[in-house]
């Protein structure tokens, strides 16, 4: 069959990276001969009336979208011109809300026939391969979520089990042709200041341990981690390198870290391999992880950036987060990294936490700031379906949001115990105070090493002094 794959954007988002999920499943559905192609429109130009003359010129049999819950209604201008240039064409809407919402995706998307949940390469696979074929058994398809009638006539929707594939290797590598590294290299900011231009995003391992009540990602890819080997991760890596030119590599897992022998395998092979381009860790190890023996084993192979998912200053807070940690400890682990290692350290925190006092949030903006970190993100909770805190949420009263309407990348958010022009001038102060720093503010100016990083410095000073 014919597919297009589509990722579409969030609205007022600023980084472009090659889209690994969308990758992973096309070399999935090309191993059954179907024919992938795939669109980017956070690179490309997003004309909705070229798109539509684009569709009716080439005809596609089955097109899936990637939707995150911040872009729904943005993506539902994109279904729309679908249904009109290819009525006939099945449509189905993957990625991260849907993973969380199922029945909500198929009752907002009206032309979408189809939700896949959870990780898309055995789903979409299945389903090609049945409309290949001629012969739907959609309960048969795992992950997959659909409408069907009953016999009084109502339409419900149906959710299937989910299953994740567990050998990782074998799922092979993201189809690269489709999202060439270069293609991205001008706008991929994930990592705040990198040190060169052509940049892959590596996954390592699918899945997450852990339950923090912000996030969705356990939910999305499953509670058990499953690793790739280190010699196929160092292939693919051989290969962008030879075949693409990349000058340096990110891992994008939130548990590249969850176990150790994994990290020195791959390190001590990187070595042996002579691979020596810088890589990073923008998405973040976690802070309970770090040893002296792992981050000197890290730093010799290349890796020159980590980002530590801290989140809160206040023990209170970090309970509520269900993040299993103590902010002493973080002080402790931070400076093993710096003790053992000349990596730049990035911080991510939370404010504005339901039931969050303002004392506790200054009280966090003070941590933050006293510790060796050379970066740190303050965002405020950003809302999405499936969070473990959201039915917290919605007892405070926050019950007239639409996920249609919420804004990823504004203050959507704000607890009952701090106004929202409040809770924005905290953001802005903490931003001041931690980067009221001589050692900082050199440091970032040592970095910022390119046009490039000097254009991303700043449009994020920007932002983040002057949030909406």
């Amino acid at each position: 069959m014919k597919i297009l794959l589509i990722s579409t954007t969030i609205p007022g988002g600023e980084q472009a990276v090659p889209d690994l999920g969308l990758g992973h499943i096309a070399t999935h559905l090309r191993k059954g001969g179907h024919t992938v192609f795939l669109k980017d429109f956070s690179v490309e130009r997003r004309d909705l009336d070229a798109f539509e003359r684009y569709l009716k010129d080439e005809k596609f049999d089955v097109v899936g979208l990637k939707m995150f819950s911040g872009g729904l209604a943005d993506g539902r201008k994109v279904t729309d011109r679908i249904k009109r240039a290819l009525p006939a064409a099945k449509i189905i809407i993957g990625g991260p809300h849907p993973s969380c919402a199922p029945e909500h995706t198929l009752e907002y998307f009206a032309d979408a026939d189809y939700a896949c949940y959870g990780e898309g390469e055995l789903c979409l696979r299945a389903l090609a391969d049945q409309l290949q074929a001629g012969k739907l058994d959609l309960p048969a398809i795992p992950s997959l979520a659909f409408r069907e009638t009953e016999p009084d006539g109502k339409t419900t929707v149906r959710i299937n089990h989910a299953v994740q594939p567990e050998d990782l290797d074998e799922l092979g590598w993201p189809a690269w042709d489709l999202i060439p590294p270069k293609r991205y290299a001008s706008r991929q900011t994930i990592n705040i200041l990198p040190k060169e231009e052509v940049i892959a995003p590596i996954i390592a391992s699918r899945g997450c341990a852990y339950a923090c009540t912000f996030c969705t990602g356990h939910t999305i890819t499953g509670k058990g981690v499953r690793f790739r080997s280190p010699d196929s991760l160092l292939d693919e890596i051989e290969m962008l390198i030879r075949d693409h030119g990349i000058q340096e590599f990110q891992i994008m897992d939130d548990n590249f870290t969850f176990k150790k022998s994994f990290v020195f395998d791959f390190c001590e092979k990187m070595k042996k391999r002579g691979i020596k381009i810088p890589w990073s860790c923008p998405y973040g190890i976690r802070v309970m992880s770090v040893t002296p023996e792992m981050i000197k084993a890290m730093w010799d192979a290349g890796c020159y950036y980590v980002a530590l998912g801290i989140e809160s200053g206040s023990d209170r807070i970090l309970d509520k987060m269900n993040k299993k940690l103590r902010s002493g400890v973080v002080s402790e682990r931070v400076q093993i990294i710096k003790d053992h290692s000349g990596m730049n350290v990035m911080g991510f925190f939370i404010i504005g936490y339901p039931t969050e006092t303002v004392e506790e949030v200054e009280h966090t903006i003070e941590f933050a700031a006293n510790l060796p970190l050379d970066f740190a993100s303050f965002t405020t909770l950003r809302l999405t379906p499936g969070m473990g805190i959201l039915d917290e949420v919605k007892a405070e009263g926050w019950t007239d949001f639409s996920w249609e309407t919420i804004d990823t990348f504004k203050l959507s958010y704000h607890p009952t115990t701090i106004s929202r022009e409040k809770l924005n001038e905290l953001r802005k102060k903490a931003y001041r105070r931690f980067y009221a720093s001589p050692r900082r503010i050199m440091n970032i100016l040592k970095s910022a090493t390119s046009r490039r990083n000097l254009t991303v410095l700043a449009h994020l000073s920007w932002r983040r002094l002057f949030p909406s």
